[in-house]
């Protein structure tokens, strides 16, 4: 781009935007730093799988296929719940669970793999995720700005653990948090007022918050540790004229867990914008409005 013009991407922000690479990429990151990570503090010991070394171990162990089809063999456990990912889709196509190694994607097929996180924190009985916003308007140096009124986003199904029955296993609704997968259910519930932000299938992060707050939960600090995942070393300088030539809107999905850990699920470089409730458009008209102003 010219110097008056500014490009909503960075160059290379695939390198967190799909899911193999970004497991690549923190693999990574994970042998280079993972032993000068500082221990986690005992409220928050983390009950799911969790990769080796503390510094990176915010995101379930990975495999990426076929690459790491025999890594996987030698790895599985039997009756482990796995869940098997396209890794350059999106709203939720084409992701399933598995407890049998045979139901893996055929040779050759590209997928990744990754041990499920059986024992999310429930609200109301249901599974949720926590939509943040992250504005990038630099790489060098960094500026980073974390957007404090995202979304939550629920599933329609009351929640069991995918062993509990064959059924379960396969029941979208309650494994996944995808509006789009989640929308088409007929208990989905539309929010119809943007000042009740606390009811329906998609809520406020405050309202979120203020809930888990209400159950004891140390807020501040859950803040702080979703604020701790991480960031993209970008080709900005071989590629664009300025620091300022480039702003990037993520979308990092962020599951917690029982003990209400934060576990990355995926981060997102198209984030939709698009407004399916009086909720949604009061909250993303501000992320917008800030943004237009920030860069």
């Amino acid at each position: 781009p010219c110097r008056r013009q500014a490009v909503n991407h960075f160059p290379g922000s695939y390198g967190i935007g799909r899911k193999d690479y970004l497991w690549r990429n923190l693999s990574r990151m994970q042998r280079q730093h993972g032993e000068r990570s500082r221990p986690l503090a005992a409220s928050l010991v983390p009950v799911s799988p969790v990769v080796t070394g503390a510094a990176y171990d915010f995101c379930a162990k990975s495999y990426i296929l076929p690459r790491d089809r025999e890594h996987f063999e030698r790895d599985y456990e039997e009756g482990t719940v796995y869940i098997i990912k396209p890794p350059a889709q999106a709203e939720g196509r084409g992701i399933r669970l598995i407890n049998r190694s045979d139901q893996l994607p055929g040779k050759g097929v590209s997928a990744i793999v990754q041990r499920y996180l059986g024992e999310p924190y429930l609200i109301n009985g249901k599974k949720f995720d926590l939509r943040i916003y992250v504005a990038v308007t630099s790489f060098d140096p960094l500026r980073v700005y974390v957007f404090e009124a995202s979304l939550a986003r629920f599933a329609t199904s009351d929640y069991r653990a995918p062993g509990a029955s064959k059924r379960s296993i396969k029941d979208r609704y309650m494994h996944l948090t995808n509006y789009s997968v989640n929308k088409r259910n007929e208990r989905f519930e539309r929010n119809t007022d943007a000042s009740r932000d606390d009811e329906g299938s998609k809520w406020s992060l405050s309202a979120t918050m203020k809930h888990l707050a209400q159950a004891g939960a140390d807020v501040r600090a859950l803040r702080e540790r979703i604020h701790d995942l991480p960031s993209v070393v970008s080709k900005m300088n071989a590629a664009c004229n300025g620091r300022a030539a480039c702003f990037e809107l993520f979308g990092f999905d962020v599951l917690l867990d029982k003990a209400l850990k934060p576990w990355l699920i995926e981060v997102n470089v198209a984030c939709s914008l698009a407004s399916s409730s009086p909720l949604d458009k009061w909250i993303k008209n501000m992320l917008m409005t800030d943004l237009f102003h920030l860069i």
